[in-house]
């Protein structure tokens, strides 16, 4: 019985020198600073900035265990591989208990074409504890992308040229999850030069526009005749309907052309053949510069003012291929009072271009040679001397000094008294460049003429080679009037012996006559 009662003692003594615990007493950490993090809404959304907010603990998984202090925190969000990008830098929290949590913010922008589903960025917390320990606790951070229409432009062609209009074609493609319906498609110019129908904006429509699918929009455009050959951007925006029927708007986006060369022309191998005075021919070849074709093309001259004339001014040279040359012709006529010398022509080709509509090139500058007056012929008198009182004969040898063949040539003398003729004109069927031919005339001068030289005109009609009848201007040629030496200025050209012997003759006559009335009369 005592020896029961001495081990109860004993008992009773070593629980009484055992600590008992206090009610409500916080246990001692037994485990080094554990977290754990979630975020508070982690849709993200594609093409702006985004704040997401981390909500981090320092609390580690077993419930019984107890997390030392965390001192000097401070967390990092990084992006890791993800498309991501991260504004805000390093954010300092201070110390942290165990249990204790902490809500952060970050500034976080997806790229506007990301594709839809989640993604982990990672969260670094960078503590101390025990006064010593530096350590660096790594944790994921979810976020998402949700499934959505997005756009993105995949193609861009131009027929435009400067100083013209054509189309731009841009084909964009729907790179969402979603399906899009009665999308309009708005471009925007970004340059003056640039211009839809006299207008800055432009629409087109797409009703269906399924996942994945490309659509193409041409625009009618039109650039200034001041422009540049570079790149020029437009804006492009898509409004259209989700699959739940919401309006929305995308994202703004770029697009681009170049356009062609302006479309211009040359002249080339220009010849004439202008003379004052007279009618000849300016040719030459236009020349397609430009890169695309110009249809309907016409070439227009215009002439200096009050020295040049011409029936046709406009020469139409049909469809010109980029870098084809066409040849063109126009008869010109020189006034008599214009000067030789170059003279200043404009040719100006105007053509219609792919679009349809009528277009002008720039005005080329065409300088002409215009000769000198020269005479159609060269006259010279092969034999032009009369009598006082007599006829005789003009002979002229009349040569071709153009170089053409004219025709159908016919020449007439003019004569003032004291000289006229009975045949006054002469015809020759045609003279090549340089040929010749005698021409015969007849000449009478008065009983009465002075002895010296008289001035006659010769001109002459004809057709040149275009076929068009000309009357030349008038030639002055001598006619010599000069008493032959066997004259003696008796009339119609009788001789002395001659008179002579018609007188004797008539007096023979006479004696018989006067022989025979005498016997008559015995």
């Amino acid at each position: 019985m005592k020896s029961h009662t001495a081990i109860l003692v004993a008992v009773l003594l070593v629980l009484a020198a055992l600590p008992t615990p206090v009610a409500g007493q916080q246990a001692e950490p037994n485990n080094v600073p554990v977290f754990r993090a979630y975020v508070v809404d982690p849709v993200v959304e594609p093409g702006v900035e985004t704040t997401v907010r981390v909500v981090f603990a320092n609390d580690p998984v077993d419930t019984e265990d107890v997390a030392k202090p965390a001192e000097n925190v401070r967390v990092r969000l990084s992006p890791r591989n993800t498309p991501f990008t991260v504004r805000t830098g390093d954010l300092f929290v201070g110390t942290m208990n165990d249990s204790d949590t902490r809500e952060v913010a970050f500034r976080v922008e997806a790229p506007e074409n990301v594709a839809a589903g989640e993604y982990k960025l990672r969260l670094d917390v960078f503590y101390e504890f025990d006064n010593a320990h530096r350590r660096v606790y790594r944790l994921d951070v979810p976020i998402r992308i949700e499934e959505r229409v997005r756009f993105a432009v995949v193609g861009a062609d131009s027929s435009v040229p400067v100083g013209g209009s054509g189309a731009v074609a841009l084909t964009l493609q729907n790179t969402g999850e979603l399906d899009a319906r009665n999308a309009v498609v708005a471009v925007t110019a970004q340059s003056a030069d640039v211009s839809f129908d006299g207008a800055q904006t432009a629409s087109s429509f797409a009703a269906d526009w399924p996942a994945g699918e490309n659509r193409t929009f041409v625009y009618d455009t039109a650039l200034d005749s001041v422009a540049s050959v570079r790149g020029y951007v437009l804006g492009v925006a898509v409004a259209y309907e989700d699959p739940d029927g919401a309006r929305r708007q995308s994202p703004d986006l770029a697009a681009g052309f170049v356009p062609s060369p302006k479309q211009s022309f040359s002249v080339a191998d220009v010849t004439s053949t202008l003379r004052v005075g007279d009618e000849g021919r300016i040719e030459g070849v236009v020349v397609n510069d430009g890169a695309t074709l110009a249809r309907n093309a016409v070439v227009t001259l215009s002439l200096p003012e009050g020295s040049a004339t011409a029936t046709e001014t406009e020469f139409a040279l049909g469809d010109l291929e980029p870098g084809e040359r066409v040849p063109f012709s126009f008869d010109v006529g020189i006034s008599d009072d214009a000067d030789a010398g170059p003279r200043q022509f404009t040719a100006t080709v105007a053509y219609r271009d792919a679009e349809g509509d009528r277009r002008t090139g720039d005005d080329i500058d065409l300088r002409v040679a215009v000769a000198a007056a020269t005479p159609e012929f060269g006259v010279t008198v092969d034999e032009g001397t009369v009598a006082p009182g007599r006829s005789g004969q003009l002979r002229v040898t009349v040569v071709n000094d153009r170089d053409e063949t004219l025709t159908d040539i016919s020449a007439k003398i003019y004569l003032e008294d004291p000289l006229s003729s009975a045949d006054s004109e002469a015809f020759v069927d045609e003279l090549a460049p340089g040929e010749s031919a005698t021409l015969v005339f007849d000449v009478s001068a008065a009983r009465g003429a002075l002895e010296k030289d008289y001035p006659a005109e010769l001109d002459f009609r004809y057709d040149d080679g275009a076929g068009e009848t000309t009357i030349s201007d008038a030639y002055r040629v001598p006619v010599r009037v000069e008493a032959s030496e066997d004259s003696g200025g008796l009339p119609f050209g009788l001789s002395a012996p001659l008179v002579g012997a018609v007188v004797l003759l008539a007096a023979v006559g006479g004696a018989g006559f006067l022989v025979v009335r005498r016997r008559g009369r015995r």
